[in-house]
């Protein structure tokens, strides 16, 4: 199993994403998500995927859109730009 981390940064925030990834189908894909309120950047062009038995850990300070993200992905709230597919 391979393991990858991923590392995007948006102005002085940083988010860590560690995907085990595997050789199967995603069952999640998020790709180049952002999402802004106002003038505030919460994340820019986030990309992963989860397949499964994945494990997936969103670690980052408060404030920076942890909530946010997830709301996007269970389809509550619309990201400026970028997909989510289940």
């Amino acid at each position: 199993m391979k393991t990858l981390i991923h590392k995007a940064k948006t102005l002085k925030k940083e988010y860590f994403c560690k995907v085990n990834k595997k050789t199967q189908m995603n069952y999640l894909s998020v790709e180049n998500l952002s999402k802004k309120y106002g003038e505030k950047i919460l994340f820019k062009n986030i990309n992963f995927g989860l397949s499964r038995g994945d494990k997936f850990a969103l670690i980052a300070n408060n404030g920076t859109g942890k909530t946010s993200m997830l709301k996007i992905i269970a389809g509550a709230d619309t990201p400026d730009n970028g997909r989510v597919a289940l």
